[in-house]
């Protein structure tokens, strides 16, 4: 399902190389080949839209990189997020995009946008990814929260439990 042998998010940036013959991993050719194969980080993609277009980068998150070829990509969405589907496959958004990743690769990609069908497999959104990410971030600060002397003994000694905690900016600390 994936281009590359590792889901996106997994180990890192959603960035995935293909050749530019016919979008599938293959062996060096005798033959030159006409362009180089294409990287393309969909995480700044998406940054890029949702910080010059919010209106559209919000629908855009919601969608899965299906396939990325050296002139095309592919997003699915579920059907529960029809509405970001149809958001993402208005005409004028999809030149849009295009034009972002054509900023990243240095040539034109056209995107394509697809519903994925019930109980179809796929990868996770940049948004899912985000999420499970802050999730992650947000247990682990609780676990440190938790194991600092001075919260331990207020645990002790007041009783309760730590539900949430937060990193307050440096900047903000001296204030």
């Amino acid at each position: 399902m994936f281009p590359s042998s590792t889901p996106p998010g997994e180990g890192g940036p959603v960035s995935q190389k293909v050749s530019p013959a016919n979008g599938e991993h293959s062996r060096p050719s005798p033959k030159p080949t006409s362009a180089p194969p294409v990287t393309l980080n969909w995480e700044q993609v998406v940054e890029r839209v949702i910080d010059d277009h919010p209106n559209i980068g919000s629908f855009l998150e919601k969608g899965s990189v299906v396939t990325i070829t050296a002139d095309q990509v592919v997003l699915g969405y579920s059907k529960r997020d029809s509405i970001a589907r149809w958001r993402t496959d208005k005409p004028e958004n999809r030149v849009l995009i295009g034009q972002i990743c054509e900023e990243f690769t240095g040539h034109p990609m056209k995107v394509q946008v697809i519903e994925f069908q019930d109980g179809q497999d796929y990868p996770p959104s940049i948004g899912e990814l985000r999420l499970k990410k802050k999730l992650e971030h947000d247990q682990d600060l609780i676990e440190n929260v938790k194991a600092h002397p001075l919260v331990k003994q207020a645990l002790e000694l007041f009783g309760g439990e730590v539900v949430s905690a937060q990193r307050i900016p440096k900047n903000e600390e001296a204030s």
